[in-house]
């Protein structure tokens, strides 16, 4: 039994680890199949175990993060380019699905080995924390109202 992010992990663009394990195993035949989360090997039992076993070595973890409206485009940038260099700098595969509440959230989540996805969610933490906007109302008495109005120049 594989997990949905093993399998997710493998297929993208982003993981060697397929394209290793199958080098590393060349008379076994290797199919995965993304949308039952199944990995089919055939081939001689000892070396389809030992196949098993390398696919079983492999420690993907996923970790998810909420977005704020603002915040999802901080991170997908101009055209997907922040999160797509976020991705290739990390070896991670990156989701933002919307979510359907009324704050107009989003998640994030990063799918890769352990430290990798550390190390990408640090990146978007600092990102956001880089572009962090922040918006406070000073309630002002009239009387000082006009005096800065006056004072700016634009009274």
């Amino acid at each position: 039994e594989v997990s949905a992010e093993l399998i997710t992990y493998l297929l993208s663009q982003h993981s060697d680890i397929l394209s290793k394990i199958k080098d590393d195993n060349p008379d076994v035949f290797i199919n995965v199949l993304a949308k039952i989360t199944r990995i089919h090997m055939r081939g001689h039992p000892a070396k389809v175990s030992k196949a098993k076993s390398d696919f079983h070595s492999v420690q993907v973890v996923s970790k998810t993060r909420t977005l704020t409206g603002r915040e999802v485009a901080i991170v997908v940038g101009k055209t997907g380019s922040t999160i797509n260099s976020i991705s290739d700098k990390h070896s991670v595969v990156i989701e933002v699905s919307r979510d359907h509440s009324e704050d107009d959230s989003s998640t994030l989540r990063i799918i890769g080995q352990s430290a990798s996805v550390d190390s990408a969610i640090a990146e978007v933490d600092t990102l956001l924390h880089q572009n962090e906007d922040v918006e406070e109302v000073l309630l002002v008495d009239p009387m000082m109202k006009n005096q800065l109005l006056n004072n700016s120049g634009a009274g």
